[in-house]
């Protein structure tokens, strides 16, 4: 039985994971969903009922997609460009990312914003972009943010031909990239609450103690699908249960808990206590 990684976090990102090379301006495709589901946006139909007009086809809506990413969602865009239509009734659009929003690696929020004539939103599809690094392009930073290829090694989820049961990744990228966002957010606003060193997933100093946070965060998610889908059966006589797996990954996420707030806890507590008597290194 397959991980339905829809019903762990509810719907998945509505945009694809886009993955992107660090320097490169690629071509990508975007897929425009009704909000709050996976089904396909009509484009012409959605400005139609906004307008109040039956519009005969994309050009006669005056219409746009605009395409935003940025770092977190009140920093400033890392770019925004517009997208061209490929049929805009199945919300199929086509975009060219600048090479200057691929210049550092890391991790973004990418919107595809759907407006009518006057430049109103309409609807709009959000989703992640993580900008892989490259050798050939310039560098300016030692520690390299945590990726998501790093933490699917770690959980050895990298490949479905790697789960033989499932056949198939057990978590999303976009998961993954949601819980890499909440485990740092989670470091911000841990008391005691230490607002010079509030991070985003880029500028965290200690990627490989983040992983440890991130792991815990998703494997707790998979138990409550476990156990919400848990279901005996039996087959020639032979009892068999593949999702009762709850309890494992409980223990599991438990352990990598530990070992996170352990390490949040004392690497905060040094940093206080370099603030005040100025001879102990956290090291961030």
């Amino acid at each position: 039985m397959a991980f339905a990684t829809e019903n762990t976090i509810g719907l998945p990102p509505t945009l694809p994971e886009i993955q992107v090379l660090q320097g490169g301006s690629p071509r990508i495709s975007l897929q425009l969903t009704v909000m709050g589901s996976t089904a396909p946006l009509n484009c012409v139909a959605a400005l139609s009922q906004q307008d109040g007009v039956d519009h005969a086809d994309w050009a006669a809506t005056g219409g746009s997609v605009s395409v935003i990413a940025k770092e977190t969602w009140d920093s400033e865009p890392l770019f925004e460009v517009s997208a061209t239509a490929a049929d805009a009734t199945e919300g199929q659009f086509n975009a060219v990312i600048p090479s200057s929003g691929t210049e550092e690696d890391g991790m973004f929020f990418i919107a595809a914003t759907l407006k009518d004539s006057s430049g109103s939103p309409v609807s709009a599809s959000v989703g992640y972009m993580e900008v892989i690094p490259s050798l050939s392009a310039s560098h300016d930073r030692r520690q390299r943010p945590l990726s998501v290829r790093h933490v699917r090694r770690m959980l050895r989820d990298a490949v479905p031909e790697g789960n033989r049961i499932l056949e198939q990744c057990e978590f999303s990228s976009g998961e993954v990239m949601e819980a890499i966002t909440e485990t740092v957010e989670e470091w911000n606003y841990t008391p005691p609450i230490l607002y010079e060193h509030t991070y985003t997933h880029k500028t965290f100093p200690a990627p490989v103690q983040l992983a440890d946070g991130v792991i815990a965060r998703l494997l707790e998610r998979a138990s409550l699908w476990y156990q919400r889908n848990a279901m005996r059966l039996n087959g020639a006589g032979v009892p068999a249960d593949d999702t009762a797996k709850a309890g494992d990954y409980l223990q599991m996420a438990d352990y990598y808990r530990k070992r996170w707030e352990s390490w949040m806890g004392r690497t905060k507590y040094q940093i206080n206590a370099e603030s005040g008597w100025g001879f102990i290194s956290s090291g961030i």
